[in-house]
């Protein structure tokens, strides 16, 4: 196990990943006008506290909407930042603010994926590139997962639309693909079974329809030896990767660690990896997979 220890952190450290405890920015670092948190979950058992800063110096208007399967319906609340003001909540609780600190979060419970919109009052780029978050979950016996939210930029001046274009001229694009470094599932052992969380970035939150989309996997052991995989979402998943294939457990996979690389077909995605790994000590530990993102993925969010 010391031998898969040692590759695995240096595989981790060179995918840039945030330890839980340590934690305190985003992986996306510049200010934005969209912001998707892949993982919120809040089941009696595991809570996650949501993060967000304004990072202006002019109130922000924000809507956001929690997306839960396997409905895939919307619930959507709005929330009034104050010029560089941070806010954070417990899913399960909510939060409701008073006089000039205006919240109005409804509590969450079970899992799914939150996606909040700037709405501007003026039409300049910099009235809307202004916030950034990050989503902590965390449960029994220490266990926590911090995952920044994943930012969309404005790209050009204008009028707020409930049609947002991530076109790569309105706004952003959304990634099209994830480059990951993993480490592989020991057998028999569940302190090593690492989960995949995925989540759409096409949405129709007025006419609450949601599409599902195949999702590739291309994996690399590190022979450079080429394996795939394939799964599908539809607006929020959470899949144990050994059980999505074979191919993440060292058996198949032959190595203690892989690369893989991410994409969905019909659609883009949203896509991060916790991975669940055994210290020297023996004690089991987890750590947010955050990848590194390549090209752009024209897609739509429609919001009532």
């Amino acid at each position: 196990m010391r031998a898969i220890w040692t590759v695995a952190i240096a595989s981790l450290c060179a995918a840039g990943l945030a330890t839980p405890a340590s934690a305190q920015a985003p992986a996306q670092r510049l200010p934005s006008a969209i912001i998707m948190y892949p993982n919120i979950l809040a089941d009696g058992v595991f809570e996650t506290r949501i993060e967000m800063v304004n990072l202006s110096g002019r109130t922000q208007d924000v809507k956001c909407h929690f997306l839960s399967p396997p409905t895939c319906n919307g619930t959507d609340f709005f929330i009034r930042l104050t010029p560089n003001q941070p806010i954070s909540w417990l899913a399960s609780r909510g939060t409701l603010g008073t006089g000039n600190f205006f919240v109005n979060a409804p509590p969450f419970n079970g899992e799914g994926s939150l996606k909040c919109f700037v709405v501007p009052d003026e039409h300049g780029i910099d009235h809307q590139n202004a916030i950034q978050g990050r989503s902590i979950t965390f449960g029994p016996d220490g266990y926590t997962e911090s995952i920044g939210a994943i930012g969309i930029q404005r790209l050009t001046p204008g009028e707020f639309s409930t049609t947002l274009e991530l076109d790569g001229d309105t706004y952003a694009q959304c990634p099209d693909n994830y480059h990951f470094t993993f480490v592989a599932s020991e057998p028999g052992d569940p302190a090593t079974e690492s989960e995949l969380i995925l989540s759409t970035c096409d949405e129709d939150l007025e006419n609450l329809i949601s599409k599902t989309t195949v999702v590739q996997f291309q994996i690399i052991n590190e022979f450079e030896q080429l394996l795939s995989a394939a799964t599908s979402v539809r607006c929020y998943d959470r899949k144990v990767l050994s059980e999505i294939n074979s191919v993440f457990t060292r058996d198949t996979l032959g190595t203690p660690t892989g690369q893989a690389i991410v994409r969905g077909v019909q659609g883009a995605v949203i896509a991060v990896i916790v991975d669940k790994f055994v210290t020297p000590a023996g004690a089991p530990a987890v750590a947010a997979n955050e990848p590194a993102l390549s090209r752009g993925r024209p897609a739509r969010i429609r919001i009532p």
